[in-house]
């Protein structure tokens, strides 16, 4: 009996223990010194100089580290309608979270209010940086549909300048011809004039030699001269090859350096028979 009362005695005392370690967990928190994102080991040196704290060692059951978490879990499962409420607060004061919003701004609207003042700092801060992903997430998606956009301007600017009837050529200058265009879905689309400028400059620069001018004619000229050149060379000698020699005129030309060496015999054909 008198074990029974003493085993019944130490249990009490455990809770106790256990229930002034959690008010230690609470006081923590209504300083702002804990919140739903705290780690251990930033708070051990604080509770570990409490006599709650110390109460607690060696005794069976939850350890502090063990009360720690449990009392974290709590505070998280407060996340959803802290949400709500954040978000209540964020509307009526017609504030958006934007890439550029800092964290101090952010909170002072949160935790001024009446109705949020209560919120765990550590759901402020989560919620915070949700927000800030999600804003982050629409600049990005902006910057690249921005992009598209102009892609397909730049493309169908090209199309405008590729289709001009007369044909652009290496001679036109922009500030010259720009009026031909300006009336263009492609060239109205596009307000950026620097831009503008330096596609037309790249699509002169992606012209060959104008058709009708005499530089052309003469490249023209020469090359088809070339190639039927190098036709008829073809036609006489099988064994012709890109360098333009054929194997008799390798042969010409060995026979010709043995004679001017005085190389006679090396110079003369070969003998199928004894002399």
């Amino acid at each position: 009996m008198r074990n029974k009362k003493k085993y019944a005695k130490e249990r009490r005392s455990h809770r106790v223990n256990r229930d002034n370690f959690i008010v230690l967990l609470t006081e923590l928190h209504e300083k702002k010194k804990l919140d739903s994102t705290s780690l251990w080991a930033d708070l051990y040196p604080t509770v570990s100089k409490d006599t709650r704290y110390l109460a607690m060692l060696g005794q069976p059951g939850s350890t502090p580290l063990d009360l720690f978490k449990f009392y974290l879990e709590d505070l998280k499962s407060t996340m959803h309608d802290d949400k709500k409420m954040i978000k209540d607060v964020l509307r009526s004061a017609s504030f958006e979270v934007e890439p550029d919003t800092s964290y101090e701004k952010f909170h002072s609207i949160i935790s001024n209010h009446e109705k949020t003042k209560g919120i765990d700092k550590g759901n402020i801060k989560l919620h915070f940086l949700n927000l800030l992903e999600k804003a982050e997430a629409r600049e990005k998606e902006a910057q690249r549909a921005e992009e598209r956009k102009i892609k397909r301007k730049e493309t169908a600017f090209k199309h405008m300048l590729k289709d001009a009837n007369p044909p652009i050529t290496t001679k036109d200058e922009w500030s010259q011809i720009v009026v031909r265009f300006e009336t263009d879905p492609a060239f109205v689309a596009f307000s950026d004039e620097h831009s503008k400028s330096r596609l037309f400059k790249d699509f002169v620069a992606s012209l060959e030699p104008e058709s009708n001018s005499e530089d052309y004619e003469k490249h023209k000229k020469k090359r088809h001269k070339k190639d039927k050149k190098h036709k008829y060379r073809s036609k006489r000698s099988p064994s012709y090859n890109m360098t333009g020699s054929s194997d008799d005129d390798r042969k010409k030309k060995h026979k010709k350096a043995d004679i001017d060496k005085g190389n006679i015999k090396a110079a003369l054909p070969e003998s199928s028979g004894e002399s």
